[in-house]
């Protein structure tokens, strides 16, 4: 009698200690898996700002004279800020679902700030000031998705 207790008890202890391996493993696995993701959104969104930012740099240089873009340069400039525009505002429609709610607030408040412009001052100043929205737009998400990252 004592035997099959002790058999009982042994299988029991078993069975649960194989139960929460499998649990914490399936829970390390699942956050490893959403870090990645994260981790991978953060990456397209700075890396879609800093198309934008690249996209400016050569509108600014065409429009002062220093470098003179040809059409078909001037067309894949106009269409990688289009989908660099599209991946902002993807994510910005899509919130906090990956990223955080501080990060999807952050580029609202760049897509709304990007699309005023000021009719009372000329093109350049108006480039200039969406330039440093972008700008300022890449360094808080660094910085957010640095402290978002190392949430493990």
């Amino acid at each position: 009698m004592i035997n099959i207790i002790i058999v009982i008890v042994n299988a029991i202890s078993i069975f649960l200690a194989s139960w929460l391996t499998v649990r914490l493993a399936l829970q390390k696995f699942y956050t490893q898996k959403w870090w990645e993701r994260k981790a991978q959104a953060y990456s397209e969104i700075i890396g879609s700002l800093a198309k934008k930012r690249t996209c400016f740099d050569r509108w600014w240089d065409e429009e002062l004279g220093h470098k003179e873009i040809v059409v078909e340069a001037r067309k894949k400039v106009d269409e990688e800020y289009a989908s660099a525009k599209r991946v902002i505002e993807d994510t910005a429609a899509v919130g906090s679902f990956i990223v955080s709610e501080e990060a999807a607030e952050v580029l609202r408040f760049s897509l709304t700030e990007l699309q005023k412009e000021n009719m009372k001052e000329d093109w350049l100043k108006d480039r200039d000031r969406q330039h440093g929205k972008v700008i300022n737009c890449i360094t808080r998400l660094r910085e957010i998705a640095k402290r978002e990252l190392s949430k493990r």
